[in-house]
């Protein structure tokens, strides 16, 4: 006869008592070394009459009723020390109604009645007190916690952080010039900093008055504005740095994130440095300003084609609650460079017309020696170099000061180490769009080539004095088949696309349905927002993740036409891939770097590091089997950096990683190790690398044309000195026999 498991517990004392229960995420996290960080399943059991507890349990994954189950069993059966002796209560109360339904019928046998309640504050509370104690600081409350605030007017915030994530402003404005905002636009003025440009924190600040902004932009230490300045803030964090209470909001009224990154966290300093949560007055506000600022940014300002223009507008947007206006003004009064009279600014935006090719070959020619004066100020490290660049401003223009400096600074952002060939090749393909005309279209290899050439000149030529500089027939043939420097000619060039000669012969292209179709009418002129504008408006999801992967590995569209709008499609849909994590796609974006006529693969970077470290398995695969040429598995090399840089869960793995990669080459390997060594000196600032890297050093496993040594010391400071040894082993032997 089968033995009885409830026999034990029927045996047992029944009482009188409600117990309270339930099977919840935990509040506290675990971080294993090498593993992603996730939250526990909490199961616990309280009476509730005198608010003991009878039993906790954590468990890894959500628990199913048969757990919770067994888990009450020992909970009657073997109460926690101090929890009383066995014995049956006669109600538990649970706040899951399916664990509820899943549970009444076992435990009616046991004669124990089971009950739903919507909330549980006796178990609410003793969580918060075990939060409390395991975290060794005071729970955060939760932004419903706020007076007045409703899950309706978190979700429209959290709507708008995600908007303003999307747009991510910061790649256009720093944080120099703070932006004046009124909200409503009759209030009283605001002053908001875009966080994110220098890579490190993103988000938005917000200051009361222009005294508090006078002394941050000062060069005060941050620990003695404190007692001075109070402002309010939202940064967008990983989970770990959010309220509990808002991650379970976030599961419960599924409120957007778009990325493990970009949890928003709104902050507010006070004078005295104590930390709070905003009003709800100041989360309206930062729906509003979130809302308003990237178009703002975009539109008004212009920042996206160039250094921001002084601008001035009302808006409207959409809130939770319907539509508003709020007041902007860049820069904020006494902040930045005086706004240029409205006629002049209108006549810029309504010029039409192009200067004759004489009148354009010397506007060039003016802006070349001007680009070149500039530089030399910017190489010597003047500490008056905003004075002199003041000065050439009013030499040669203000305008062509801001071109030239935006070109200097968009070709350092483009400029890397490793992989950099098909971003040279894609813009050079995009000029071929808009301006090839009857040139023609050079392949890759080619256009390497004469690159290589004409590069090697113009060095030759800028040895000489500039009075007796004289391009070469050669040189000059080149620099207009290649299309150089059309960064400092387009705004003066009428556009002219290249006809698609009858002889093009390229392999045919795939078929797309609805709403992926769309991608292929987008062409150059789609910039990443206008992708990303038309991935919600189409409802792109991760769904179409194995489509948008065809559209970039075709090589019927790759190969097309630069002048034709489909050949586009590949790029739009690579960084939709990253902007939707869809990270299964990581290992066959891989083989875009074997494409000979490649103009995608330095992209991979940034968009692995968009998926997060989901995409990683299959990358320290690539690098582990060491089959690839060095420049592709520095590429990857890159892109697993960036991961760590931007997941700082995860960084700690990559560098144990990337050590033992670099400890365990085989020799030959030596050009590869050079990217591991940039990798955790230069972009991870890995210290605890030092040794390995010297050892790599030592052992000759290293191409020091790459990273040198003292690079190394200059990103890391100096090595780390061994321990000195105060007794030799001999004295110590003595020291033990007296």
């Amino acid at each position: 006869m089968a033995k009885d498991p409830l026999k034990k517990v029927r045996s047992l004392r029944k009482t009188e008592e409600t117990w309270q229960g339930t099977a919840r995420l935990a509040r506290v996290w675990i971080t294993p070394r090498n593993q992603a960080s996730y939250r526990p399943y909490m199961i616990a059991f309280i009476e509730q009459d005198q608010d003991r507890v009878i039993r906790t349990q954590m468990v890894e994954t959500q628990p199913t009723p048969e757990r919770v189950f067994d888990d009450l069993i020992k909970a009657m059966t073997r109460p926690t020390l101090g929890a009383g002796r066995p014995r049956r209560p006669a109600r538990l109360l649970l706040d899951d109604a399916e664990l509820v339904e899943a549970l009444a019928p076992r435990l009616t046998e046991l004669e124990i009645r089971c009950e739903y309640r919507h909330t549980l504050p006796l178990m609410n509370n003793a969580l918060l007190e075990m939060e409390a104690y395991m975290n060794k600081r005071e729970p955060i409350p939760g932004l419903l916690k706020i007076p007045g605030v409703t899950p309706h007017l978190v979700g429209g915030l959290y709507k708008a952080a995600a908007f303003y994530y999307r747009q991510a402003p910061w790649r256009w404005i720093s944080d120099a010039f703070p932006i004046e905002v009124r909200y409503p636009p009759t209030g009283k003025p605001r002053y908001a900093v875009v966080m994110g440009q220098a890579g490190e924190t993103f988000g938005l600040a917000a200051y009361n008055s222009t005294d508090d902004l006078r002394l941050l932009y000062s060069g005060i230490a941050p620990e003695k504005t404190i007692g001075r300045i109070g402002w309010t803030s939202l940064v967008f964090e990983e989970a770990l740095a959010t309220s509990f209470d808002d991650l379970d909001d976030i599961a419960k009224y599924g409120w957007p994130v778009v990325s493990e990154s970009a949890y928003p966290i709104p902050i507010k300093v006070t004078q005295t440095g104590d930390y709070t949560i905003p009003s709800k007055s100041e989360l309206l506000w930062f729906e509003a300003a979130m809302l308003a600022i990237p178009s703002f940014v975009r539109d008004e300002m212009q920042a996206d084609r160039g250094l921001p223009r002084p601008a001035e507008a009302t808006l409207s947007v959409a809130v939770a609650d319907g539509e508003i206006d709020i007041y902007l003004r860049y820069p904020a009064l006494g902040f930045g460079p005086t706004p240029e009279p409205d006629g002049v600014m209108k006549s810029r935006a309504q010029s039409t017309s192009y200067p004759t090719s004489k009148e354009r070959q010397r506007i060039i020619e003016r802006r070349e020696e001007l680009r070149e004066k500039i530089i030399g100020v910017l190489v010597r490290s003047d500490p008056q170099a905003d004075r002199e660049i003041a000065k050439l401003a009013q030499v040669y223009g203000a305008d062509d000061v801001d071109l030239i400096l935006r070109t200097i600074s968009e070709r350092a952002s483009q400029s890397a180490l490793v992989g950099e060939e098909p971003g040279h090749y894609r813009r050079y393909r995009l000029a071929f769009a808009r301006f090839g005309g009857t040139r023609r279209l050079l392949g890759k290899q080619e256009f390497e080539e004469l690159i290589f050439e004409a590069t090697k000149m113009m060095a030759k030529n800028l040895l000489k004095p500039r009075i007796v500089r004289r391009p070469s027939r050669r040189q000059r043939e080149l620099e207009d088949l290649l299309l150089v420097g059309v960064e400092i000619w387009e705004d003066i060039t009428p556009e002219n696309p290249p006809p698609r000669p009858p002889n093009f012969v390229w392999p045919p292209a795939g078929q797309y349905s609805p709403p992926l179709d769309g991608l292929l009418n987008l062409g150059w002129q789609a910039d990443e927002q206008t992708a990303s504008a038309f991935a919600r408006r189409a409802s792109l999801q991760a769904s179409h993740a194995s489509d948008l992967l065809r559209m970039v590995l075709d090589e019927g569209l790759r190969g097309g036409w630069p002048a034709d709008a489909p050949t586009w499609a590949p790029l739009h849909a690579l960084r939709l891939l990253g902007e939707l994590c869809a990270y299964q796609t990581a290992e066959p974006l891989l083989s875009l770097m074997e494409d000979e006529n490649d103009w995608l693969s330095d992209l991979l970077p940034v968009v692995w590091t968009a998926m997060g470290p989901k995409a990683a398995p299959p990358l320290w695969n690539y690098l582990e089997q060491r089959a690839a040429p060095p420049q592709w598995r520095g590429n990857v090399i890159i892109g697993l950096s960036r991961m760590g840089q931007k997941h700082k869960s995860y960084r700690r793995e990559v560098i144990d990683r990337f050590i033992k990669l670099l400890e365990e080459s085989p020799p030959g390997d030596e050009e590869a190790n050079g990217y591991v060594v940039h990798a955790l000196a230069s972009l991870l600032k890995a210290r605890q690398a030092w040794p390995a890297i010297r050892r790599a050093y030592d052992a000759n496993k290293l191409d020091d044309s790459i990273i040198t040594l003292d690079d190394v010391r200059q990103d890391l400071g100096p090595e780390s000195s061994p321990r000195p040894r105060s007794r030799s082993r001999k004295n110590r032997k003595k020291r033990r026999k007296r």
